[in-house]
């Protein structure tokens, strides 16, 4: 004699099915989540404005570091007593318009 068992069928597949959702609505919600983090993640923006005077500050440092070499170039002169000025070029410098 064979038994089947018609309802014990019934509640296995409605149980898989029950397990097949849960797993799609953990699988949405963790997908939904890091949508949301990468959404929420903070973020900078920088203004024009901002690049420009980012550009400014590193034409200043060139700019220093330009006269911090010619200081030293000029100093290294005076000590080995090789600096030389002829009178025209402090003539000329003093009467340049600042």
């Amino acid at each position: 004699m064979k038994v089947e068992n018609e309802g014990l069928r019934r509640i296995l597949s409605r149980y898989a099915e029950q397990a097949e959702a849960s797993r799609s609505r953990e699988a949405r919600e963790a997908q939904e989540k890091r949508e949301k983090a990468e959404a929420d993640a903070d973020e900078v923006i920088v203004s024009d404005r901002a690049r420009e005077l980012q550009r400014a500050h590193q034409r200043l440092d060139e700019i220093a570091a330009a006269r911090k070499a010619r200081a030293e170039a000029i100093r290294r002169d005076l000590e080995a007593g090789t600096y030389r000025v002829s009178g025209d070029m402090v003539a000329r410098k003093l009467l340049k318009p600042s």
